[in-house]
């Protein structure tokens, strides 16, 4: 007997559907109770006169920056509407979330199948920059609604406002809309016009890349974004906003109080939240202790020589060689040495050619080259002054920084391979930097002073470091948040690294930095000259020690042109500052390796462009030479006794042998192997 099919009862399905949804809701409340419940709105943090930011403490603990930054006294409207229309248009109607702006940020994310748009409002900013991590995750966004539901109940939305304005990061060290306002336009919040808040509302976004020092035409984009929307909104009149697109901005740029050490602190702080991976209005509301490298003799030494002229400015850094920790950086002028680039000049010469090309085998110091006039399948680079030396040593084309050498060199090594060295030294490329104009320093950005400073802690260890601000980061607590390692990456070996170094020392003698020659220690040097067809717009000096990396860059910021070269001002100025930073304890010589050998060569054979060893019974003919010991010179000089031998003497009264008569073709260039010895002889011009 079949059993009955009993009926479908609605009633029991609603009772299960609701006995679920109500299990759900219980669930989700539950969970959303114990993810919030550590969250607590402490309103000290918002309130308050002045407000204590991320202290920074030099090497022996002294504090070097300001601990408070200014608060705002009153904001006017303009710059409220300014901030309403671009940030959060419902400000004053919603109750601390804004349910149809996450709706229509939902349905936006959905169609570009990505995260492309938030919701958070000014409130939900607030709460988060001074009491949470901006890590993106669940739990963070629901404790962010609570605390901005009860910031809504707790304070008044003119009060939620000011908080707001006073704890944004505005760029150039700015915290706080009073010392933003004062900063870019020399005046107090209250005399703000409309155009200037809303550039200021602009910045809130992504100061770093906006601000109008050095990215004034994304600025003023910017800004007449946020005028369109206030216009759009009703915020202002169609004459007001007609008035304040067309207004011309005066940007002061400076602060009324200068510290010396406003740009390192600026620098430990950004690299502070890079470590922390926290936004710079979570770093400073958290008021950590960072403690960096910063030397007081240091700062002195580059202070009280160098200056910015004209349309110049001018940056100085100071490096230890062996960790990479910045002792002391400073600038004068409007350039942002920290984060703009410039091209190198024949800065980059020592780390993508001259290093690359010895680590290859492709030459050693003493390999001569043809310096004269070439054409490179249509580039055709020049020497300074337009002046050829033809047939030169390697050693000799770097410390006179000869130009057509190192094209030659280039592109022996070849652009990848080089790069690849340059590349472990810390230098970025662009990806369109794939041409021969490389050697000269012809980037397509070019590189920061740290990135140089970087680059140059290779020699003489053949080991870069990367360059660094901070030391330590302590909680509020004195707990230890992060602690300093060396972050090192082996460039060359130390042969080559040492034989560079040693190159380089000749530069300072009687090269392109000879300035340096009478310093009382040992220094390797390389000097960089940037130019367009009106004259100079850059110029560097780069040397190093035992002990560590000077660098001295002078710029115009652009196309205009300044008056010194890479030979001249900057490097008097390093020279200035090393001899007053080891005034009292001078480095000592850089350690030669063992790996680096001192060979005896024939001096009649370099007479004649050839390298050759001294026999014992030619010693009187002998002068000695640095070589890696896995590219030492063998061949002997086939020295012919009617050849008339010339004795010259110097200024030294040093005696100089050569031979005349019979020419013999130099062994210039050590063959990489046999199937590149007819394109090596054609780029020499063998």
């Amino acid at each position: 007997m079949m059993s009955k099919k009993k009926p479908f009862s609605w009633r029991k399905a609603i009772l299960i559907i609701f006995a679920c949804f109500v299990a759900i809701s219980i669930s989700v409340v539950s969970f959303v109770l114990i993810v919030t419940s550590d969250a607590r709105l402490d309103l000290s943090k918002l309130t308050g006169k002045r407000q204590v930011l991320a202290k920074v403490y030099d090497e022996n603990n002294n504090i070097i920056s300001d601990e408070t930054a200014l608060i705002s006294e009153y904001v006017n409207d303009n710059t409220k509407n300014a901030f309403i229309a671009i940030e959060d248009k419902r400000f004053n109607q919603h109750n601390g979330i804004d349910i149809k702006r996450i709706g229509g940020a939902i349905i936006a994310n959905i169609k570009s199948r990505k995260k492309s748009q938030g919701a958070s409002t000014i409130t939900q900013q607030l709460v988060k920059n001074t009491h949470l991590s901006s890590e993106k995750s669940i739990n963070r966004k629901l404790k962010e609604i609570k605390l901005a539901l009860q910031l809504e109940r707790a304070l008044t939305k003119d009060e939620i406002f000011k908080a707001y304005v006073d704890k944004i990061y505005f760029g150039n060290g700015c915290i706080g809309i009073e010392e933003a306002s004062n900063y870019y336009f020399g005046k107090k919040t209250t005399k703000l016009t409309t155009a200037e808040s809303a550039l200021l509302a602009g910045l809130a976004k992504a100061p770093s890349n906006l601000e109008p020092k050095n990215h004034l035409e994304k600025a003023l984009e910017r800004k007449n974004l946020v005028l369109g929307l206030m216009h759009d909104q009703k915020l202002i009149s169609d004459e007001e906003y007609n008035s304040s697109i067309s207004q011309k901005l005066n940007f002061v740029c400076s602060k009324s109080k200068k510290n010396k050490y406003e740009n390192y602190v600026e620098a430990a702080k950004t690299e502070a939240c890079n470590i922390l991976n926290i936004s710079r209005e979570e770093l400073e509301s958290s008021e950590f202790s960072i403690e960096t490298f910063a030397d007081e003799k240091a700062f002195d030494s580059i202070i009280n020589n160098i200056t910015a002229k004209n349309n110049e400015s001018v940056g100085a850094i100071l490096v230890d060689g062996k960790t990479g920790a910045v002792k002391a950086f400073y600038s004068e002028g409007n350039f942002n040495f920290l984060n703009e680039k410039r091209q190198p000049g024949s800065a980059i010469k020592p780390i993508l050619v001259f290093g690359p090309s010895l680590q290859e085998n492709i030459i050693t110091p003493e390999s001569f080259l043809l310096d004269e006039k070439t054409n490179f399948d249509g580039y055709e680079p020049q020497n300074a002054g337009n002046v050829y030396s033809g047939w030169i040593s390697a050693r000799k084309a770097l410390s006179n920084s000869k130009n057509i050498p190192a094209v030659k060199l280039l592109q022996i090594c070849g652009i990848e391979k080089a790069k690849s060295y340059a590349k472990n030294a810390g230098i970025k490329f662009n990806e369109n930097d794939n041409s021969l104009a490389l050697a000269l320093g012809g980037m397509t950005e070019g590189v920061t002073i740290t990135e140089l400073a970087t680059a140059y802690t290779t020699f003489p260890s053949g080991e870069s470091k990367k360059c660094c601000f901070v030391k330590r980061i302590l909680g509020k607590s004195g707990n230890i948040i992060y602690e300093h390692k060396p972050e090192k990456s082996r460039v060359f070996s130390d042969d080559v690294s040492y034989l560079v170094y040693d190159m380089m020392k000749d530069a300072a003698k009687d090269g392109t930095a000879r300035k340096l020659s009478n310093l009382p220690f040992e220094v390797a040097s390389k000097t960089g000259t940037v130019g367009n067809e009106n004259g100079n717009t850059d110029c560097y000096n780069v040397s190093v020690t035992s002990e560590d990396v000077c660098i001295v860059h002078i710029t115009s910021g652009s196309t205009k042109t300044i008056r010194s070269n890479g030979s001249t001002t900057p490097t008097i100025a390093v020279k200035n500052i090393l001899q007053e930073y080891y005034k009292n304890s001078p480095p000592p010589q850089a350690k030669i390796p063992d790996s680096v050998k001192v060979v005896a060569l024939d001096s009649r054979a370099l007479s004649q462009n050839k390298i050759c060893i001294a026999t014992e019974e030619n010693m009187a003919f002998s002068t000695k030479r640095l070589f890696s010991k896995n590219n030492m010179p063998t061949e002997v000089f086939d020295y012919k006794i009617e050849n008339e031998i010339v004795v010259t003497k110097d200024d030294n009264n040093k005696k100089y042998y050569s031979a005349v008569g019979k020419t013999n073709k130099p062994n210039q260039v050590k063959k990489k192997n046999d199937d590149l010895s007819s394109i090596i002889d054609q780029i020499l011009g063998l």
